[in-house]
């Protein structure tokens, strides 16, 4: 494969990695007219954002994970890749919570499916600079977030949430016929047979900085998705912000100032850790605890560009914690057992993290609403104290750490 072949796929697995969070997000960033106009309680916006997406997202990505290990990975993106992009242009057409549920389970189903074989695809077409390909993965990933995200906040505000739905899912639809045509299967390096998850999981639950990692990430997972559901609600109710002002915080917070951010982590983390590896513990601790602190500070103004500055800071740094975390598996996992690690800790805190977060809010939401007339400034405030599970792993991960890294050359730590 030619070098132009090679930066092109690359291009286009960025661009898939986009199209995914943008379907992800459109939801969440589109659920005061959606509410609005199906008729909907808090507590659905919360389940569709929540635990109908969570649970088959989560329950499909280590099957999905296990095809792509062994079967053909560009038919394999594609196909998911066609069915979120079909659901998501459904959901313009939906005219019931019923019918939501349904095209949320899809377009979970179909995403599930397309990063792990893009990985696995883009390892074997850069197998001498993987790191390179993995963090221009990311950043793209970033940029198509900056540049959809305010995309679709425009097209909601002139066009309708149903419109937005339609086109989106067509543009996904559009990128799957490109794929089609100009991808191709790369060869495989090497040949791995396929490990048993049973027998995998089995080893990592004797070992104790996963464990503590995994925690972790339920905590910063619960807190990113209990704010990302339901903050760009928060900010149309509080603040009177329009979906294009919606739009533009999200892009330039989680998109423009994650990326700059992602792109420092790294080489930050690796210097802190070369003098000690417990920095891979104490920074996201640190960074978890601003995030919190920042978003309680935040939802209790009423002043709304204070406001702003304040709820920005977790979206302009949550991927830190979660890039220390990632650092973790790779420096106290053996190379043989870290895609299983990697499958089986966002399997537990996606369904945690992902499922439970934007669902209690919700529920909280409709009975503090009912019960005593007040805003969903309560529901968050409450929804995010359960983030401090990660602060609190995060210490006991700090302790764990040392002798695990000792142990990686030759078996996993099963101290306690």
């Amino acid at each position: 494969m030619t070098k132009g072949r090679g930066y092109g796929f690359l291009l286009l697995s960025a661009l898939v990695y986009a199209i995914n969070v943008v379907d992800r997000q459109l939801l969440p960033l589109m659920a005061e007219a959606v509410r609005k106009d199906i008729a909907l309680a808090d507590w659905q916006i919360g389940l569709l954002t929540g635990l109908a997406f969570a649970v088959c997202y989560a329950l499909c990505t280590l099957p999905l994970a296990w095809v792509a290990d062994g079967g053909n990975r560009r038919n394999l993106v594609a196909i998911c890749l066609g069915l979120f992009s079909a659901a998501t242009a459904a959901c313009g057409f939906a005219q019931s919570f019923a019918q939501l549920v349904v095209m949320r389970m899809a377009v979970a189903i179909g995403e599930a499916g397309t990063t792990p074989a893009s990985l696995s695809m883009l390892a074997d077409r850069f197998p001498d600079r993987k790191g390179f390909a993995s963090g221009a993965l990311s950043a793209g990933a970033h940029l198509g977030l900056l540049a959809g995200v305010v995309l679709v906040s425009l097209l909601a505000t002139r066009m309708g949430w149903r419109a937005t739905f339609v086109i989106t899912g067509l543009i996904g639809i559009a990128i799957t016929i490109v794929y089609l045509l100009t991808v191709r299967e790369p060869e495989r390096l090497s040949t791995v047979e396929r490990q048993p998850y049973g027998q995998a999981l089995a080893t990592l639950s004797r070992h104790a900085s996963f464990r503590f990692a995994t925690l972790t990430m339920v905590g910063l997972l619960f807190f990113n998705n209990a704010t990302g559901a339901w903050m760009p609600a928060f900010l149309a109710r509080a603040h009177h912000l329009s979906f294009d002002q919606i739009g533009l915080f999200i892009g330039l917070t989680a998109g423009l100032m994650g990326l700059v951010a992602v792109l420092a982590v790294g080489p930050l983390l690796d210097r802190l850790s070369r003098g000690d590896v417990r920095w891979m513990a104490w920074l996201p601790a640190i960074v978890i605890t601003l995030m919190i602190a920042s978003t309680f500070a935040g939802l209790m103004l009423d002043d709304t560009a204070p406001a702003l500055l304040l709820l920005g800071i977790a979206p302009c740094i949550g991927l830190v914690a979660q890039t220390c975390i990632f650092a973790v598996l790779q420096t106290v996992i053996p190379a043989g057992l870290r895609a299983s690690a990697t499958a089986v800790l966002f399997l537990v805190a996606n369904l945690a993290g992902m499922g439970l977060g934007p669902t209690l809010v919700g529920v909280l939401s409709s009975y503090f609403g009912t019960a005593h007339g007040l805003e969903l400034r309560p529901a968050l405030l409450v929804g995010i104290l359960p983030g401090t599970i990660g602060i609190v792993a995060c210490l006991f991960l700090a302790r764990s750490l040392r002798a695990d890294v000792v142990a990686v050359p030759g078996h996993l730590s099963s101290d306690d």
